[in-house]
């Protein structure tokens, strides 16, 4: 089972993914850029720099060479050798950087040419042999002065070409950063805003429709199809929790109708029989009336009165049988109110189940927003790496400058690089809205929860109101029950008079001169009737009504 907890965990956690790729893909090519960057003023440009050098040492050296033959001033000789001296540490410098064949063969040449002019053009120069020192500078020596320049050109035109294949690829790796950047950005913006959509959808889209069931269960409509649910988490259980407890809701106002009825109809019958035995017991009264106008006429009426006891009592014990059966049918009423309250106190404990989830379900998604402020932190340590990485480029830039001619080249790299590093800062700036665009989601989506938990606890007031109802209904049925209970009572005292009644009348058949007696004792047995009688019909009367009322509350809900 898959809870809301994990599935809020789930979305965020693949847009934190796409967030920290993004990071380590633009932590991982600003790298890259910089080894590049490294690598070119680190052994690249020196290189170049020292192959400048070298060349135009040599140049110097053979115009110095040339203006010594030519002018014969020793000045030219001294900068000729102090340039050699140079052009030893500049070799060493270069053979350091460099371990390349070409370059060895170039500084052996230039060994070599050194040689010749100090050995032969200035030695024949010295001697007195000036134009044999022209001849030798002119055909020997400058044939091996150009190649050597021309190697040397070679060699820094080479390593101009590297430098420049170096920039290439670290511009082509800027593009890459920032072409793969905007992709993840979109994507991170889409997924996390479908995410955000789906997540609010599974979520509140099912407490809105308990919401709504809830109120028209609070309304008295339980006559609605149950809700439908495919998940099996907390909102899952919730529903499937509501749907039981409409059921079984349901289940209890039917029985308890249909008992109020039967307890109706027979509370009718109660009253019928109570009336027919007032009225049973007014001709008693008049009967006894008759008997004491005249003792000649009493036996002979003595019969007829036997046959009418017999009547009236088959008639009270219907009454108390009757009776009897309301009274069974009100404890049964009774123990199905019971039930109904039982299962009223178990629903609203549930609606406090939901409360506990739905306010559970609120922190967590608050958890969350707290993590998406750490993502924030995280890409503000990615801003200022691309800002020490523009400060490099910096750097870089001003030792260029410094370079002057020769650093151009690698001046154009540096801007390069600090543009690409602004583009990662740019980057950066979108992703810091994208997360806040996130945690702005979260907050709705807390919103929602809010509202929902509010909901949730509007219902459990209106459960808690339905359950009172019952209370009062548990109690009406009580109060009713013992009224029943007590009508019963006096029908079997009715009952048992009229046996004795019947007994009375029989002897005063048999014996006629007993009958002064026997007529005042069944005249104050037949007003003691009527009196009880009179209050079976009250206590009907009382039993209808509550029956009414019953009925009344119970109509309320709609099956």
């Amino acid at each position: 089972m898959k809870s809301i907890k994990g599935k809020i965990l789930a979305a965020f956690s693949l847009t934190i993914s796409l967030c920290i790729i993004l990071g380590a893909f633009s932590i991982y090519s600003s790298n890259k850029s910089l080894k590049h960057s490294q690598n070119i003023i680190e052994e690249e440009l020196p290189l170049l720099i020292e192959s400048e050098k070298l060349l135009y040492n040599l140049s110097q050296r053979t115009a110095f060479a040339r203006a010594y033959i030519l002018y014969g001033d020793e000045s030219y000789k001294e900068k000729f050798l102090q340039y050699t001296d140079d052009s030893q540490n500049i070799q060493e410098k270069l053979l350091s950087l460099s371990d390349s064949e070409e370059a060895k063969d170039l500084i052996e040449k230039s060994v070599d040419w050194r040689t010749m002019i100090v050995e032969r053009v200035f030695t024949q120069y010295e001697k007195g042999n000036p134009e044999r020192a022209k001849e030798i500078l002119k055909n020997e020596v400058s044939p091996i002065s150009n190649d050597i320049m021309e190697g040397f050109k070679g060699l820094a035109s080479e390593q101009e070409e590297l430098i420049q294949a170096s920039g290439e690829t670290v511009m082509a790796s800027g593009k890459s950063v920032k072409v793969t950047s905007i992709i993840i950005s979109i994507a991170a913006v889409i997924i996390g805003t479908l995410l955000a959509i789906v997540t609010a959808q599974l979520i509140t889209a099912p407490l809105l429709k308990i919401r709504d069931r809830m109120k028209s269960v609070a309304a008295g409509e339980l006559d609605h199809d149950p809700l439908e649910h495919k998940s099996n988490d907390e909102i899952g259980e919730l529903t499937a929790s509501a749907n039981q407890m409409q059921k079984n809701l349901r289940d209890t106002i039917e029985k308890t109708l249909a008992v109020s009825e039967s307890v109706s109809n027979q509370s009718q019958s109660l009253t019928q029989s109570a009336f027919e035995g007032q009225q049973g017991s007014k001709q008693i009264a008049t009967t006894m009336y008759e008997l004491s106008e005249g003792s000649e006429s009493q036996a002979n009426r003595a019969t007829e009165m036997v046959r009418m006891m017999e009547d009236f009592t088959g008639k009270i014990e219907q009454a108390h049988l009757d009776g009897a059966a309301v009274f069974m049918s009100s404890s049964e009423i009774l123990t199905l109110t019971k039930e109904g309250t039982i299962l009223m106190r178990s629903s609203v404990q549930q609606m406090k189940t939901v409360d506990s989830i739905v306010k559970d379900a609120v922190e967590q998604v608050k958890g969350l927003d707290s993590r998406s402020q750490e993502i924030s932190q995280l890409v503000q340590v990615i801003k200022d790496i691309s800002n020490q990485t523009n400060l490099l480029a910096l750097n870089a830039a001003i030792e260029a400058a410094r370079a002057g001619e020769h650093g151009k080249g690698f001046a154009v790299v540096a801007d390069e690089v600090r543009k690409l590093a602004e583009e990662v800062t740019h980057s950066v700036g979108d992703i810091t809205e994208i997360v806040g665009t996130i945690q702005s989601g979260s907050k709705n989506v807390v919103r929602s929860l809010e509202d929902g938990y509010s909901q949730v606890d509007e219902g459990t007031k209106q459960i808690t109101r339905t359950g009172q109802t019952f209370e009062t209904i548990n109690h009406s049925v009580d109060d009713m029950s013992t009224k029943i209970q007590h009508i019963t009572d006096e029908l079997n005292y009715i009952s048992t008079n009229s046996k004795n009644i019947n007994l009375a009348i029989e002897d005063i058949a048999a014996v006629s001169e007993q009958s002064a007696a026997g007529i005042e004792q069944v005249s104050a047995s037949a007003q003691q009737s009527s009196s009880a009688m009179d209050e079976i019909t009250r206590h009907a009367g009382e039993l209808e009504s509550s029956a009414a009322q019953l009925i009344e509350q119970v109509q309320n809900f709609r099956i």
